[in-house]
């Protein structure tokens, strides 16, 4: 009996000396370089890439439309044809006049060449409300805002989203677009969302 007493006590001190010397051992130099790794993906901006089983093909949502004279006709085409050829252009201009007005929006393109950008939003615009929002799509608008920051070094949050999402909302509704074509174009672009607003939210 005592010999199974023996073996017992034996078995107890060496673990509580292996718990000793893991607990006060230096933390290993692997765990510290992929802390560092991490670290350093994230001051990148490089970000986890959206729906990775998907192809660019793929569309997430349908072109929001307008009810007009018993049919569906895409809001792309309405506005232009109640608006003129020009109205995609004008509803950029208008956009980018009121967010610039916005301190915070204004604050993450400081450095941006803000015809540029006018250009690729207008084209990103015309093909969501003509054609909906595919993988593709959103996979460029995360490339192109993966390192976005403001002049603090903070990502967009989903309160400059909100902001910008209000704003063409507002230039929508100056137009006279129906409120439920409105809605129905927040929820094309809603996966968006992920893809660009990647900072935390802001604090109150």
């Amino acid at each position: 009996m005592w010999i199974w007493l023996l073996a017992a006590l034996v078995a107890l001190i060496v673990t509580a000396v292996l718990i000793a010397r893991l607990t006060s051992r230096p933390r290993p130099a692997r765990h510290a370089a992929r802390a560092k790794d991490r670290r350093a993906g994230l001051a990148s901006g490089s970000v986890r890439p959206l729906y990775p089983d998907l192809p660019d093909t793929h569309q997430l949502t349908a072109a929001p439309v307008v009810a007009d004279l018993g049919s569906d006709v895409p809001l792309y085409e309405w506005l232009r044809y109640s608006a003129g050829d020009n109205a995609w252009s004008e509803v950029v201009a208008d956009f980018y006049t009121r967010t610039a007005a916005d301190p915070d929006v204004a604050d993450y393109f400081r450095d941006t060449d803000l015809e540029v950008l006018q250009r690729h939003f207008l084209a990103a615009l015309m093909l969501v409300t003509k054609q909906g929002l595919t993988v593709g799509v959103v996979r460029k608008m995360q490339d192109r805002h993966g390192g976005v920051i403001n002049s603090h070094g903070e990502p967009i949050n989903d309160q400059t989203w909100d902001t910008v999402v209000g704003a063409l909302v507002a230039v929508l509704q100056d137009r006279q677009v129906p409120a439920r074509s409105i809605h129905d174009l927040a929820v094309t672009i809603e996966p968006l969302n992920a893809a660009i607003a990647t900072g935390p939210a802001a604090s109150s």
